[in-house]
């Protein structure tokens, strides 16, 4: 690749990779602050009601919704460390001094790439899931415990 090419294929390059990590910074931020407060919210909110019905300790709610919150905390940390791999990658390919070498750590790079977005993507499945199996088994126990009693 000669000099004019790779020079311009560099300014094409940063303005893309910089714009695309923003943007995934940006929504990873969101879902993790969501996440945390969902599954954050249910669990304070639990262990209030808790000293009202003490049956509810018996639920597997706040296990599932700490897992919830622990997950949303992996997914941005995935989500960190994506950011950092790509740029990573984009410098270890501006420094290479072949075409071979820059296919190499383009590829290398790629790999390390979608093994971090796909940890992030699947964190936030794990909280999502989480959050909501503990939603369903704390209603299914509440709806027992509050149901009128039958003469």
């Amino acid at each position: 690749m000669d000099e004019t090419k790779l020079a311009k294929f560099e300014k094409i390059a940063d303005q893309q990779i910089s714009s695309g990590q923003t943007a995934y910074a940006d929504l990873s931020k969101w879902i993790l602050a969501s996440l945390l407060a969902l599954n954050g919210g249910a669990l304070l909110v639990f262990v209030q009601v808790t000293n009202t019905y003490p049956k509810l300790g018996a639920s597997y709610s706040p296990m599932l919704f700490l897992m919830g919150a622990l997950f949303a905390i992996a997914s941005g940390l995935f989500a960190q460390k994506r950011n950092l791999t790509v740029s990573l990658v984009f410098m270890k390919f501006l420094m290479a001094d072949t075409d071979d070498r820059r296919a190499a750590e383009l590829k290398d790079g790629l790999k390390a790439e979608k093994f971090f977005e796909r940890g992030a993507l699947a964190s936030v499945l794990m909280s999502v899931v989480a959050l909501a199996a503990g939603a369903f088994f704390l209603w299914m126990l509440a709806a027992s415990l509050l149901a009128p009693a039958t003469p």
